[in-house]
């Protein structure tokens, strides 16, 4: 029979001795606070960068969105215009344009005979 003593011994000998699991806690060294902080203002940046991007985004959108609603008004204007100079082509056009331009003039005549003589039948006299 074996001793206790020799049953711990070949115990010993047959398992691995425990290995030292505690690992010190990393130290702070002056480097690592530099980049740390450098990050930090980097990170800051960026999130300022990114907001004025979106900022200018927003502007350049807006404009273009202008550009497309005045483009278009003036595209229909031009064809506005130019359905009426296809119009007004020709010998029916030349007596159609001249109807239109005496209709024209006697339209602005006749508002301006009321608007006169409502301006004068407003008037009180002493």
């Amino acid at each position: 029979m074996t001793s206790y003593d020799d049953r711990v011994r070949i115990k010993a000998l047959r398992d691995p001795p425990l290995r030292n699991t505690f690992r010190p806690l990393p130290t702070l060294t002056m480097p690592s606070v530099v980049s740390a902080f450098t990050e930090l203002i980097g990170s800051i940046l960026n999130v300022f960068t990114s907001l004025i991007n979106s900022i200018l985004a927003i502007f350049s959108g807006a404009f273009a969105m202008i550009e497309n609603i005045l483009g278009g008004a003036f595209k229909a204007v031009s064809g506005i215009l130019s359905a009426f100079m296809d119009l007004f082509q020709g010998v029916i056009g030349f007596v159609a344009a001249n109807f239109v331009v005496i209709a024209v003039i006697g339209i602005i005549y006749f508002v301006y005979t009321n608007s006169q003589r409502s301006s004068r039948g407003t008037r009180k006299t002493a």
